[in-house]
């Protein structure tokens, strides 16, 4: 058993007594400590006064009743008066017998073991409804007052007590799903508010971390949670847990791992397209529960894995990788998809096509053709292809001093582009520049398309050497390209 002791808080339906030194009423007799200085009193010539006071609310845990007991603290300064201690419950008035009241302070207290609306146990609920008061009454003569310093009630109680609860092995384990098992075999005194099951990647987990709960009155009895958003192959720790207004209890801890799947790959475009190699790219998004053996890409003149292109060196994770497919055919559609290994299977992208540059070429996918208008300049290149809002690059490639490298007999340095362009509201093209035999371009700076004028000279210095110059514009806007005038120094005859 353990006590409470609840004291006026606020008001109650009757405010009669007059208070002293100052209103409200509740908190002249609220006393933790007895004061003699501050009281509500029933004063000359009046006979009979009620007050009646709200109580705090208990705030614990509170699974059973034994009683109440409603003590006052009062004295009559000139003669023996009386009062009666009071109690609202559930809209009716209650009174105990009369307490004569002498010129000394007093105390007196009503006990209640039931509530006297329902003649049941008190509850907590009751409690929390409570009004506790007096009526002070039959002053006998011309003069004196009646006083009360303090009235408080003490409810006699066994606590609540969290629910008791155990977790169980979890079942239906699978890659990223599986069921959390608990049971309440004891309700602490009040149903439990919420049940279900958390878990954690570290241990001793809580309602702080993941968890899959259910709201509502839950009283002894399995129970059961689905676990979802898991990963492969990761080993979780468990609990089952309930909750009541006396807090949560939780169950023993248990683990179990998930299952491992064959990873989870994509397949991306195609890039570095040349007449007989490619760049492949692809992504590992999950690994499946451990890292991949084997890496790669399959291919094939159609959606079939005629070749394959692999590495298998060490243990490869979640990640974008990428690999040049050699040895292909000018001008040839293929189609190709990434996959992954692990010691579960293989996880495979999505096949996506591509085509290998024809002989002598720019590859194909790539804006080359430079239409004019009858003045002869470039006339709006890229602007058709725009229309639809969307981005793109595209480029066009210029050759200098190039006729299947004969008559190169001097080694130029260049050192400055102008390049002429109508204007344009917005938009830059980026330059890069590859000489003789080079298998790479070099990138050599980006231009502006705006200007004030009508027609706009970007210059740009560069320092390269060499015999002859392949120049690449590249551009995601619409331009109009007019031409370029290039400077360079010679150097020396070969």
């Amino acid at each position: 058993m353990a006590t409470i002791t609840l004291r006026p808080n606020a008001a109650g339906d009757l405010t009669q007594l007059t208070p002293y030194p100052s209103a409200p009423n509740w908190d002249n007799v609220n006393d933790t400590v007895v004061n003699n200085g501050t009281y509500n009193k029933l004063v000359y010539p009046a006979t009979s006064l009620d007050d009646l006071y709200n109580i705090a609310p208990s705030g614990v845990g509170i699974a059973s009743i034994s009683q109440i007991q409603i003590f006052t603290r009062c004295i009559a300064t000139t003669s023996s008066d009386g009062i009666n201690i009071t109690l609202k419950i559930g809209g009716s008035y209650y009174t105990s017998s009369r307490f004569n009241i002498g010129t000394s302070w007093e105390s007196n207290s009503w006990t209640k073991t039931t509530n006297p609306k329902t003649g049941l146990a008190w509850t907590a609920s009751d409690i929390e409804s409570l009004q506790i008061g007096v009526y002070m009454w039959n002053i006998l003569y011309g003069a004196g007052e009646l006083r009360m310093s303090d009235i408080y009630v003490v409810v006699t109680y066994v606590p609540l007590d969290p629910p008791t609860v155990t977790t169980q092995a979890v079942t239906n384990i699978l890659s990223t799903t599986a069921t959390g098992n608990g049971n309440i075999t004891v309700t602490g005194g009040e149903n439990a508010t919420k049940r279900g099951i958390c878990w954690n990647l570290t241990g001793s987990p809580t309602v702080a971390d993941s968890k899959s709960e259910e709201i509502g009155s839950f009283g002894t009895g399995a129970f059961t949670r689905p676990m979802t958003g898991l990963s492969p192959g990761v080993q979780y720790f468990v609990k089952a847990y309930a909750y009541n207004s006396a807090g949560y209890a939780y169950g023993g801890e248990v683990n179990f791992t998930t299952n491992k799947v064959p990873p989870t790959v994509t397949t991306q475009e195609a890039t570095e397209v040349s007449q007989n190699h490619v760049k492949g790219n692809g992504n590992i998004t999950s690994t499946g529960g451990e890292n991949c053996s084997e890496r790669g890409f399959e291919y094939g003149l159609t959606k079939t894995a005629t070749w394959t292109k692999k590495v298998t060196v060490g243990g490869y994770g979640v990640g974008a990788f990428y690999l040049t497919i050699e040895n292909l055919q000018t001008n040839t559609e293929y189609w190709y998809r990434a996959y992954a290994v692990n010691s579960i299977g293989t996880g495979y992208g999505e096949w996506v096509k591509f085509q290998t540059a024809a002989s002598g070429t720019i590859p194909l996918g790539t804006k080359v053709s430079i239409c004019s208008d009858y003045s002869g300049n470039t006339y709006k290149l890229n602007s058709s292809f725009t229309d639809d809002g969307e981005t793109y690059q595209s480029f066009f490639v210029l050759s200098t001093d190039l006729a299947q490298k004969q008559g190169l007999h001097i080694y130029k340095r260049l050192e400055d582009l102008y390049n002429y362009f109508i204007k344009k509201a917005s938009g830059t093209a980026k330059i890069y520049i590859k000489r003789d035999s080079e298998a790479e371009w070099q990138y050599a700076g980006e231009i502006s398309m705006t200007g004030d004028e009508d027609i706009v000279v970007p210059h740009l210095p560069v320092d390269f050497l060499a015999k002859h110059y392949l120049i690449k514009f590249l551009f995601v806007s619409d331009f109009e390209y007019i031409g370029s005038i290039f400077e360079s120094i010679p150097i020396g005859v070969r």
